[in-house]
């Protein structure tokens, strides 16, 4: 790991959450580098795998896979969307271009959904073969993985996967014997969706708490410090819930930030020197 970014969240069970940017030596940069060299690297450090090493299969069936809920549920399809696709191999969907490319788009769409039509039929049994589950979707081998590679807007990556894991979330088999813990790991591919994600989830401020500290501290501006840290600090104790866990990390000073570049916070509003006559 060349550099990291980490920034831990509560969610609203109180459990710790790390959102996290790594960036690793010598990666392949998509369109800098050839797909079969960004699909090499993603294969070996990224898979979603039913291993045979017993401790590592327990932690993937137990941490990495999805099981349906109320919660995940939206006019009865799953907004995680599991079950995934499955695919002989990894692959870079991409934007379809030329005259056709709408034609192709639909014709994708209309691919895809037989598949899934097949894997959420409550009749469908895992263990079926590949080819025999695309002769469930009345679909050919190819014409199936030519359509995992079209997508209607930018770039996604489609990771090898067999039909009995298609509830297995991508994980890092050495991160998760570490970690132990639920992970969502992904290959950046789109430089936009990921200016998005540090923008919302990385450095996400608890708006609403904000602006209540804002409104105490300025009730108590012209009073001493002292009286101005009493305010302030009885307002965040009353206006928000902290967890136990989050409790703990304030009482022990555990970093809710870690990044591997420093900050510096340089002044940029002039300063007037001296006195005016």
């Amino acid at each position: 790991i060349q550099d990291y970014f980490v920034r831990i969240e509560f969610q609203a069970r109180g459990s710790p959450h790390a959102h996290m940017l790594l960036w690793v030596k010598d990666a392949p940069e998509i369109d800098k580098a050839s797909d079969e060299e960004v699909i090499r690297f993603i294969d070996s450090h990224t898979t979603c795998k039913l291993p045979y090493e017993l401790e590592l299969r327990e932690l993937v069936m137990k941490l990495q896979t999805h099981s349906h809920s109320s919660s995940c549920r939206r006019n009865g399809v799953c907004r995680f969307s599991f079950p995934l696709p499955p695919s002989k191999r990894t692959i870079i969907a991409k934007v379809p271009l030329g005259d056709d490319a709408e034609e192709e788009k639909e014709k994708s769409k209309r691919i895809l959904k037989k598949m899934t039509l097949v894997l959420n039929n409550k009749d469908y049994d895992s263990s079926t073969s590949f080819k025999d589950t695309l002769a469930l979707a009345d679909l050919q081998d190819d014409d199936y993985h030519n359509a995992l590679g079209i997508c209607k807007t930018g770039r996604k990556i489609i990771i090898r996967r067999s039909l009995q894991e298609t509830f297995v979330n991508d994980y890092n088999a050495q991160i998760l014997k570490i970690w132990r813990a639920n992970m969502d790991l992904q290959y950046i591919v789109d430089p936009y969706s990921c200016v998005m994600y540090v923008a919302s989830y990385v450095l996400k401020s608890e708006k609403a708490m904000s602006e209540t500290l804002k409104a105490a501290a300025k009730e108590v501006e012209r009073k001493s410090i002292k009286e101005q840290l009493k305010k302030v600090g009885t307002c965040f104790l009353s206006h928000r819930e902290v967890s136990a866990q989050e409790a703990f990390y304030r009482l022990l000073s555990i970093p809710m930030k870690k990044s591997s570049r420093s900050v510096v916070y340089v002044r940029s509003e002039e300063r007037r020197v001296g006195k005016e006559c």
